[in-house]
């Protein structure tokens, strides 16, 4: 895997200490006493910027001849592993276990929507390929 790496003056949105490049957390694994949008993470997520699904709004299911349409109802969220992602390989067992914690979290609140009923979740390893923030 290629390391990730940004040009001379260039802030990472998923850096902690970057948390006002992002739009406002959905939720986040935090350290004792530190607040939403802040440094003080071990993993937190954000909705996309340009989402391709929005939790607004109803299906609007409807006949197309002999195919049903409705709206694109869901969310579209990244979800922040570490505050040190620039490190080469996967992180460490401990880490994972606190990504796949607040991962089963949102979507065990996500499935509280009767609206909802797929989740897809999509490995991104570079932040640049994350884009939409």
């Amino acid at each position: 895997m290629e390391k990730e790496e940004l040009a001379p003056g260039e802030k990472c949105p998923f850096c902690q200490g970057n948390e006002g490049m992002t739009p406002p957390e959905i939720c986040a694994l935090r350290k004792p006493g530190t607040k939403p949008n802040t440094p003080g993470w071990d993993v937190r997520v954000v909705p996309y910027m340009f989402p391709l699904l929005h939790i607004e709004g109803d299906l609007n299911r409807r006949g197309h001849g002999m195919y049903d349409l409705m709206d694109a109802i869901g969310a579209h969220e990244i979800v922040v592993e570490t505050p040190d992602h620039f490190t080469e390989g996967a992180p460490p067992a401990p880490q994972l276990a606190k990504v796949f914690g607040v991962i089963i979290d949102r979507i065990k609140d996500l499935e509280k929507d009767q609206r909802i009923k797929y989740v897809l979740l999509v490995k991104t390893m570079a932040a640049r390929r994350a884009a939409g923030i």
